[in-house]
């Protein structure tokens, strides 16, 4: 239950000032919050999110001991360096009005993104993916929904930078705390 609760609140934290969720928001203003928009953010959010929940189910069953933390806080630390990194969207002018493109666009920027790497460690760290798929399939659904719903990137661009930021930093904190427990002699 306990990497149930991480993972939704780590995965809406991440995606709420997430590239696609702007995205999501941009081309909801551009063309109008329609039920395929709602479709196609809810069925990018849950592919991505089961793809990673499975991969990282899968490699970490493959690794014992020191070697699943260091997975672990590789993947914490490569979500860090995804939250540092400037965001600059060009959008463009005339969006296309196709669900098929549009899915595509969400699937190519979420597959590799902060949230989906979290999604990536938390089934790591528990060896199974059901749970992580659920919280973090959910966690952006919700975010993205809610950015549809918005038609407006959600929060100023300063209050953004400071929250990926800050972010990062818990995100590289949790990373050495994952090394120093992969560490750890056990009793």
């Amino acid at each position: 239950m306990e990497i149930f609760a991480f993972t939704l609140i780590a995965v809406m934290l991440t995606s709420l000032v997430g590239k696609d969720a702007r995205v999501v928001a941009d081309l909801s203003a551009k063309l109008g919050a329609g039920p395929g928009l709602y479709s196609v953010s809810a069925l990018s959010a849950i592919a991505t999110a089961g793809a990673m929940a499975w991969l990282g189910a899968e490699f970490s069953s493959w690794l014992i001991g020191a070697a699943r933390g260091y997975l672990i806080a590789g993947a914490l630390l490569a979500a860090a360096a995804m939250l540092l990194t400037p965001v600059e969207l060009t959008l463009p002018r005339e969006p296309t009005r196709s669900h098929g493109a549009i899915g595509l666009v969400l699937l190519a920027r979420q597959i590799i993104d902060a949230p989906r790497l979290l999604i990536f460690a938390a089934a790591a760290a528990k060896a199974e993916a059901l749970a992580p798929f659920l919280a973090g399939g959910l966690g952006s659904i919700i975010i993205l929904l809610w950015a549809v719903a918005a038609a407006r990137p959600l929060g100023s661009t300063r209050r953004m930078v400071f929250l990926r930021r800050s972010m990062a930093l818990c995100l590289g904190a949790l990373a050495i705390a994952a090394i120093m427990i992969a560490h750890a002699p056990i009793a």
